[in-house]
């Protein structure tokens, strides 16, 4: 019977075996389709940026980053940034791995860079980029976009209801700054600040009870970007099922905010909310912990895709000394520095006659002093930038 049913196999028609072998290459060919769009959703190009010299080398650097960075946009075909890098620019960068644009880049290699063979006055870099095809958010891109627009520094102050101690406080501080410290964020927690010279203890409970003064003062001694807010409000009560044993119902509510460093000015806001069950009292403070840490995480995944794009939104406040300006050329500056993309106000403060010395006030928006400084350096092509830091600018004719 076995051999019968042999004979019979080897006996198969040959126009079923020509549909079984179309069929098996029907099969071959979906699958090499498919594996052939895995392989191309994402591929490599080659770009140069390029930056002005005339802010320094360090600044340069960053700028012409920025802008190989936008052309490797350009050039895979994600988006149409400006040639000229703006505030708007950075809003666009941040709108690539916030999934609003069809990909975005995964990773670069640095090729090549220093001032350029054919310009001296520029600085320039070339990278290699990965560009996914791909609209689903991803931390390698998050982290690449951070580490080009200068590595944000971001200072967190939590504070809470007299339930909490100052244990919980702390540890929901580190963990806010542990998940943003993972995707390339500079973080800050009162463990760090509370060793500065010129900052009290009054200064740090004040700031966070909310005082603007308090917090802007921690903000500049700090050199924070931003300031994420926190406070953390914890209710408990005793729920009996008709036994002797009662247990403990809790609720963890945790409200953040993001500030602007130099007016204290809330950019945006997210509150999220745990609730928990103990039947001993022992376990009462680790259910509570284990809600709080919850609760951080949920906001901490919220705001470090957001804040390359709030960075775009928070005013910063500089103070800009000016060297060799006489007062009339002084007024027509100001009017320059007001053209000036990303500054909303400049403020005249004081001028010494003696030694031609000039200081303003100006505010502005976008990620980096580094950014207003080659602006400004670029109004006139005498002018030098002297000083550079977190908060002020120096510059001579």
């Amino acid at each position: 019977m076995l051999k019968r049913i042999k004979s019979q196999k080897a006996q198969m028609p040959s126009h079923i075996k020509t549909i079984s072998h179309f069929r098996s290459l029907i099969i071959v060919f979906i699958l090499s389709i498919s594996f052939s769009s895995l392989v191309q959703s994402a591929n490599w190009v080659e770009v140069v940026g390029k930056s002005d010299l005339s802010a320094g080398t360090k600044v340069a650097r960053r700028m012409a980053l920025v802008d190989a960075y936008r052309k490797a946009i350009e050039e895979g075909g994600l988006v149409k940034v400006s040639s000229k890098t703006t505030v708007r620019d950075f809003e666009l960068l941040a709108d690539v791995v916030t999934a609003k644009a069809s990909g975005y880049i995964n990773s670069y290699e640095i090729l090549s860079e220093g001032i350029s063979k054919i310009d001296s006055s520029f600085y320039s870099i070339k990278i290699k980029a990965e560009i996914v095809d791909s609209s689903e958010k991803n931390k390698k891109a998050l982290s690449t976009l951070i580490d080009v627009i200068g590595t944000p520094k971001i200072l967190f102050l939590i504070s809470s209801n007299e339930n909490s101690s100052e244990d919980i406080i702390r540890s929901a501080e580190h963990n806010f700054a542990q998940i943003f410290n993972q995707v390339g964020y500079e973080v800050i927690t009162s463990d760090l600040i509370s060793g500065l010279e010129a900052l009290t203890t009054k200064d740090l409970i004040n700031a966070r009870k909310g005082e603007i003064q308090a917090l802007k003062k921690i903000a500049a001694l700090s050199q924070s970007d931003l300031i994420l807010t926190g406070h953390i409000s914890t209710q408990l009560n005793e729920m009996s099922g008709g036994t002797d044993i009662k247990a403990k119902v809790g609720v963890v509510t945790l409200s953040s905010k993001v500030l602007s460093p130099s007016n204290g000015k809330i950019i945006d806001v997210s509150n999220s909310q745990e609730k928990f069950m103990s039947l001993q009292a022992s376990s009462t403070l680790h259910a509570t912990e284990k809600s709080i840490k919850k609760a951080v995480k949920k906001i901490a995944n919220k705001f470090k895709w957001r804040i390359p794009k709030l960075l775009t939104q928070a005013p910063k406040i500089i103070q800009l000394t000016i060297n060799k300006i006489n007062f009339v050329n002084n007024q027509a500056f100001i009017k320059k520095l007001q053209s000036i993309n990303g500054i909303n106000h400049v403020e005249f403060i004081s001028w010494k006659k003696n030694i031609s010395h000039a200081q303003l006030s100006v505010e502005f928006i976008g990620p980096k002093e580094n950014d207003i400084a080659q602006s400004i350096s670029m109004l006139n092509s005498k002018l030098k930038v002297l000083n550079l830091s977190n908060n002020t600018i120096e510059v001579t004719f």
